[in-house]
């Protein structure tokens, strides 16, 4: 239950959100504003335009019904996910549901780019790449810069001293797992500069036949990227703040606290990206009456769905984007070939890491005791002990409130390094279902565990209770 409430919190308003951002980008007076409708330059001929246009209005409707059809299809989908017990399970259709949902509001938009690059391409001669004319901003060619690193030092330093700070400190022995967590989040910091820094970089961007105008256009952009890029990297670094002066104190559930700043985290980022394209689109707004189209060159080769961008002759690495607000990566540059193989990375982690998770909750545990050893297996062994360190060895039938600061957490499975509410952090390998439990300390590590069924609990506590009296 409590992953569905984090879900509908954070992800099912950010899918409707994408809906109407969407259905946004199919719509004609949304398009007219860069005379591209659907990832396809209309023809510069005012016979064939005004064919295509006549052609591109009636995909629209059909564009805005299909949108509303996928949306009827799906929105339902997670509510199925409140009659699931099992937390693999249920983590996995809302990945799925997640994932596919976004791919299925791209159907409408490749339906109806479909339909006009046939047309396109029965009606419209293809120019050469000889013939095909592209433009570039030669006045105060490379002054149009916005990111200055001294305003990104402060919330870089502080991070970084954050991170060094918590992980040179006097800890308890649990602190160096924490440690990563800090030093990654310090490292976001530097690659939010980074992202700032290239974004700053890139061309200007050709709308007039007035330098002017391209300049001024290109320093308002850019503001409104450099503003987004450094409000990310404070938001960073309050949280990297955050963790390292609390995460380690005994008296912090790890786990809730992650689970809570990382909800947080990501609610403000999203609401700033937001308002960042609210004030994008505004600006495209503002400049769309001063646009020159006949600068624009007809590219439509380059562009895959006219979305993706492939130019082996462009070799800038990020382009106007054709269709909505932003930018589009160049995959045909080493980077955007690099964050290509990246992407494929993260979609392929989404099925492997809900087969993981199903694994997980669904493969028994395993507790037994081999030539004196206390083993505690579940997918590989996770715990060793020797039955010789074990003391204070009990059978208990209450267990306490315990929350999760690593391994795993689930309705059938604890599984990892746990905090105790208003106590101390323990070792545990359990089944929260069972009613009965073993606790005892070996090498100062307190531990509680279980086998599978209390009948298997009962047997071993019977026989490390034997071997322990024996010593």
């Amino acid at each position: 239950m409590l992953l569905d409430i984090i879900f509908f919190i954070c992800m099912y308003p950010v899918n409707f959100i994408l809906y109407f951002v969407y259905k946004s980008f199919g719509k004609m007076e949304n398009m007219r504003k860069k005379g591209i409708y659907y990832g396809l330059h209309a023809p510069k001929e005012e016979e064939l335009r005004e064919a295509f246009l006549a052609l591109a209005e009636e995909q629209e409707a059909l564009f805005l019904r299909r949108m509303r059809w996928c949306l009827l299809a799906t929105f339902w989908i997670p509510f199925v996910n409140l009659l699931i017990p099992s937390v693999s399970i249920d983590f996995t259709i809302w990945m799925l549901w997640f994932v596919g949902f976004l791919g299925l509001l791209m159907v409408p938009y490749l339906c109806a780019h479909k339909v006009l690059r046939a047309w396109k391409r029965e009606h419209v001669v293809v120019v050469s790449e000889e013939q095909r004319s592209s433009y570039t901003e030669l006045h105060e060619v490379g002054k149009v810069r916005r990111v200055r690193p001294v305003l990104f030092l402060i919330p870089v330093a502080v991070s970084a001293a954050a991170a060094v700070s918590y992980t040179i400190g006097s800890r308890d022995s649990y602190a160096g797992a924490f440690s990563y967590l800090i030093i990654l989040f310090a490292i976001i910091t530097i690659l939010f500069y980074l992202l700032a820094l290239w974004m700053d970089q890139q061309k200007v961007l050709v709308i007039s036949e007035d330098s002017n105008v391209n300049l001024n256009f290109a320093r308002a952009k850019k503001n409104h990227w450099k503003n987004f890029w450094l409000f990310c990297a404070w938001c960073n670094t309050l949280l990297t703040v955050g963790f390292a002066l609390l995460l380690g104190k005994t008296e912090v559930a790890v786990g809730s606290t992650v689970l809570v700043g990382g909800i947080l985290y990501t609610m403000v980022l999203l609401a700033a990206a937001l308002c960042t394209l609210k004030k994008l689109r505004a600006l495209e707004e503002e400049y769309r009456e001063k646009r020159t189209e006949e600068l624009t060159p007809d590219d439509d080769e380059h562009w895959l769905w006219g979305i993706i961008y492939y130019n082996k002759q462009d070799k800038h690495s990020m382009v106007e984007a054709r269709v909505g607000i932003g930018t589009a990566m160049n995959l045909a540059t080493p980077i955007g070939k690099i964050m290509n193989l990246l992407a494929a990375v993260a979609i392929l982690s989404i099925p492997i890491f809900c087969l993981w998770m199903i694994l997980e909750e669904f493969t028994p545990i395993q507790l037994m005791i081999e030539d004196k050893v206390l083993v505690a297996e579940h997918l590989d062994k996770d715990y060793e002990i020797p039955v010789g360190d074990i003391t204070e060895l009990e059978l208990i039938t209450e267990r306490p409130k315990m929350s999760k600061n690593s391994g795993t957490a689930m309705d059938t499975l604890y599984k990892g390094n746990f905090h105790i509410t208003y106590g101390s952090d323990c070792e545990v390998f359990l089944n929260p279902q069972n009613d009965y439990f073993i606790t005892f300390v070996a090498e100062d590590t307190l531990y509680y565990m279980s086998a599978a069924e209390d009948a298997g609990t009962l047997t071993l506590y019977e026989s490390l209770q034997k071997i322990v009296e024996n010593q």
